[in-house]
């Protein structure tokens, strides 16, 4: 049997590293020092998104929302 540093893959993998980027942190808010938080990014009634800071949600172990709208989502 192969191990996977001995397979050959016939497939050449590749990654779009500005795209993945952009995905993460589309949930995020840049801090000072290169850090990152968490953001709401709750629906708001005029359209644009909730830019407070998420906190955890212990029934699920996850950033989700901030305090405000975590109700919300709780009774989803």
């Amino acid at each position: 049997m192969k191990t996977r540093s001995q397979t050959i893959y016939n497939e050449k993998q590749e990654f779009n590293f500005d795209e993945a980027t952009y995905e993460w942190v589309q949930n995020k808010k840049k801090m000072t020092n290169g850090c990152y938080v968490y953001i709401c990014n709750y629906p708001l009634s005029n359209g644009k998104l909730c830019q407070k800071k998420s906190v955890l949600n212990h029934n699920i172990c996850s950033y989700e929302y901030c305090s405000q709208h975590q109700k919300y989502y709780v009774n989803k």
